[in-house]
């Protein structure tokens, strides 16, 4: 077995995991992709699992299958979070490309409401994707809402001159709010199936 960090991101520890399967026929490597944060940030995993496996159930993309998530107890008796997934790999240009048609596809899958099954995350923070009828109530109430609700809370902790920093960006993003449909006349997209990062 072998394993090799990957670097790249900034909010995982992130792993190429190769092993060996030995076989009747022959031995075959099987290549994984692993992540790995602390045990508190496990639901943030568990929210990437069940998108892959929603974009998998769609038979419109590959995306890496999901082989294992769940909590690791470390050397130092420290709980950690785990997810593992298929390790892919592009080979070719063409591939690229077929990958971008796949994506268009997937856009085409609809829905009669803006959000999706369940919430998720942008990074480390949570995202709260509960269902709207039209997308700037979408927009305003699970994006921009949302997430001023969580800067809100964020001021408890901080000094004075951040909480005066920070009372000054909501009065002016609840003005925002105020005329929010105004900056969207005649605009009505129809609700899609999105992924998250590519990179």
């Amino acid at each position: 077995m072998s394993v090799s960090p990957i670097s790249g991101g900034d909010i995982n520890a992130a792993y190429h995991l190769v092993t060996l399967q030995s076989s009747p026929d022959k031995p075959t490597n099987l290549s994984y992709f692993v992540k790995v944060n602390d045990f508190n940030l496990s639901d943030m995993f568990e929210t990437e699992k069940l998108g892959l496996e929603f974009l998998a159930n769609t038979q419109v993309i590959k995306v890496p299958r999901v082989v294992a998530y769940g909590q690791v107890d470390t050397a130092c008796d420290i709980a950690k979070c785990i997810l593992v997934l298929e390790h892919l790999r592009f080979a070719s240009t063409s591939e690229i490309s077929l990958l971008a048609k796949h994506l268009a596809q997937l856009h085409q899958i609809s829905h009669k409401k803006y959000g999706f099954f369940h919430n998720n995350y942008i990074g480390k923070t949570r995202q709260q994707n509960s269902w709207q009828l039209d997308w700037i109530s979408f927009f305003k109430e699970n994006r921009l809402s949302f997430q001023l609700r969580l800067l809100m809370d964020k001021t408890k902790s901080e000094s004075l001159s951040v909480k005066c920093q920070i009372k000054a960006i909501i009065a002016k993003t609840e003005e925002l709010l105020k005329h929010l449909d105004k900056f969207f006349v005649g605009y009505n997209p129809k609700p899609a199936l999105l992924h998250g990062d590519l990179w």
